[in-house]
């Protein structure tokens, strides 16, 4: 928002950028991983958030979690020290309408509404997402009604790792001709 005049268009994965409506469910783990003590052990301690969240929960296609890929998402974080942002994370994501996230939320769709509505706009959405369950896409379709959508029906929270055959040519379909993988966002 402090400089729409760099974006040309907006391509959405699964995320929210919208004041929670609604109480938002924090299912069990999530619900653990913010619990002080309990948390930390888990998410810095044992590395949940990724061993238990993306790795099982967050796909369903765990199948394409190659070695490598596993390796990939583990490294940034390899110890107790370097995962207090994964901590923090978990504990920041907002219960409902109100709170400092909601607020900055509100903020990003108020200022999305009034700086990209002459934008082109497509949403990559995955519908088994346990997290951004298709309520949230209704709520970007509120935002951008002209914006294009690929619905991933068998995609969960990672959908760049569930879908990424389809993914990537609606991104270059998107971009216009001539585009390159490396020109994507």
């Amino acid at each position: 928002m402090a400089h729409p005049e760099r974006v040309e268009r907006l391509f959405i994965l699964n995320t929210f950028a919208h004041r929670p409506p609604w109480p938002v469910p924090i299912p069990l783990p999530l619900r653990l991983f913010r619990a002080p003590g309990t948390g930390d052990l888990l998410v810095k301690g044992l590395n949940m958030f990724v061993r238990g969240f993306l790795f099982r929960a967050g796909v369903t296609h765990p199948e394409r979690l190659t070695r490598q890929v596993r390796s990939a998402y583990l490294a940034p974080h390899p110890d107790w020290g370097s995962r207090t942002a994964m901590l923090a994370f978990p504990r920041a994501i907002p219960t409902g309408p109100d709170g400092p996230v909601s607020e900055l939320a509100g903020k990003l769709e108020a200022g999305l509404q009034r700086c990209f509505q002459d934008r082109p706009v497509a949403v990559a959405w995955a519908m088994k997402d346990p997290a951004f369950t298709p309520r949230w896409l209704d709520l970007w379709l509120k935002t951008f009604p002209h914006a294009d959508v690929l619905r991933l029906p068998d995609a969960g929270h990672y959908l760049q790792e569930d879908a990424h055959e389809r993914i990537i040519p609606a991104l270059l379909h998107f971009l216009g001709p001539g585009s390159t993988p490396a020109q994507a966002p």
